[in-house]
Order: structure tokens, then sequence, then C-alpha cells
């Protein structure tokens, strides 16, 4: 039997050995890592589901800043969600440039592809959302509007005062019931801002004198329990009335 031969049949014996030892660790690598999500995910379940406890009363209405943020629809539908989980009945968009406005068909796809037939959505700025009175199950009002919408309200108070639709001696109060009814949504008790600086990019400020503005990094990939961690931040929150 020559050098060579075993040589070779040396080499080709380490090299099976070293396959098998390396697809051995590799199953291994995959079998902890399954039992390690499992463990973990277990772990982040019950922590959710202990802060959910912990949870008081929801805001009334939920605003989201967009800011300089492009929209996701898929994680604005997540959102709409949340809140539908955590008894938030009115939740409204607000994207000053617009965008989301225009594009409201691709929201409101995303949405209901998710709802189940227990969940009833009003769409607030279109006219082809029904309200059902009487509806059993989960129920959420929607809006979104932009930095025009703020604007147009006032031309609108100012044309009715002009046409002396509404009385001449007018008060601030009266002005405020105005604002009010042009906007059809209570006020908005929690705010979340998109980014790092807090501006509210020209939001009616009529509507945000005793909001409570929380930051999150964005709203792309938000999720749940972020989201739950909010909810308990603002419910250790003092309300401010112009403050």
């Amino acid at each position: 039997m020559s050098i060579n031969f075993i040589h070779v049949v040396l080499y080709n014996l380490v090299h099976f050995t070293c396959t098998v030892i390396e697809c051995i660790v590799y199953l291994l690598g995959i079998t902890v890592d399954f039992y390690h999500g499992v463990y973990y995910g277990k772990h982040n379940n019950d922590v959710l589901l202990q802060k959910l406890k912990c949870l008081g009363k929801p805001p009334t209405h939920l605003t989201v800043l967009l800011g300089h943020e492009e929209p996701s629809y898929k994680d604005l539908a997540n959102i709409v969600f949340y809140c539908i989980s955590t008894g938030i009945p009115y939740l409204s968009f607000y994207d000053y440039k617009g965008v989301l406005k225009k594009h409201q068909n691709e929201l409101e796809y995303h949405v209901n592809e998710m709802k189940s037939k227990k969940d009833h959505i009003i769409w607030h700025n279109n006219s082809s959302s029904v309200h059902k009175n009487g509806f059993i199950g989960r129920k959420i009002h929607l809006k979104v509007f932009s930095q025009e919408d703020g604007q147009s309200s006032i031309v609108s108070l100012c044309k009715n005062i002009a046409s002396e639709k509404i009385e001449t001696n007018f008060s601030i109060d009266s002005i405020n019931e105005h604002l009010k009814n042009h906007y059809e949504f209570p006020d908005p008790e929690l705010g979340l801002y998109c980014g790092e600086v807090f501006s509210l990019y020209d939001y009616p400020q009529w509507q945000v004198r005793v909001t409570e503005f929380l930051s999150v990094k964005s709203h792309h990939n938000l999720t749940f329990e972020l989201f739950i961690d909010k909810l308990l931040r603002f419910g250790k929150c003092e309300q401010r009335l112009g403050k």
C-alpha cells in the first residue's frame, strides 16, 4: 500500500469527520436557538400580560403625529388594532405634509386586511364609511388629517362670521365650540410624536390644551409592547390644563 494512498484515505477521513462535527454543531445551534426563542418568547408574553393588567383607563382620544416620516401603512394599521385592543375609542393620524391623507385608501386596505368581523372601523373623513348603531363588538373612530385641515377650519369660521351665520358678538367660547364641531373628535388626551425633536407641525392648537405628548423613535415597526409602555407612562402623567 503506497504512502500516497494512505494520505488520501486519512485526508478523506478527516474531512468527513470535520463535516459531521460541523453538522452536529449546526443542529445543536438550531436546537438551542429554538428553545431560547420559546423560553424568551413566553417570558416576553408573560411580561406583556403583566403590563396589560397594570393599565388604567386608556385615553379617549390618541393622536399620532408622523412628523417628517413617510407613512408606513401596515405599521399605522397595527396602531389601529393596538388601540382597539386597549379600548381607545378615538384615534387620529396627523401628517402635516398630506401624504397619508392623499393615500388614505392604502391605509384602509391594510386595516381591512387585518380586521375581523367583530371589528367596526368608522372613518370620519370617508363619506362611504357607515356608522352602525347598536353594533356589538370592537369599535374605533378614525380620522386622518393634515396641515391644511387646521387652516380650513379657521377659514370656515371666518366665512361664517363674515356672512353673519353666527352671532356678531361672538366669544372665545363660541369660537371654541365652532372649532370643536368642525373637528368632531374630543380633544386628544395623549399624543405620540415620531422623532427626537418635538414639534406640532401646525397641529390645530385649540385641540391640544390638555394633551400629554410622548415621543416614539418611529412609527415604523412600532411594537405592541412599546405601545403599552407609552400608555403606562401616560397613566402616570398628571393632566395639565393650559400648561
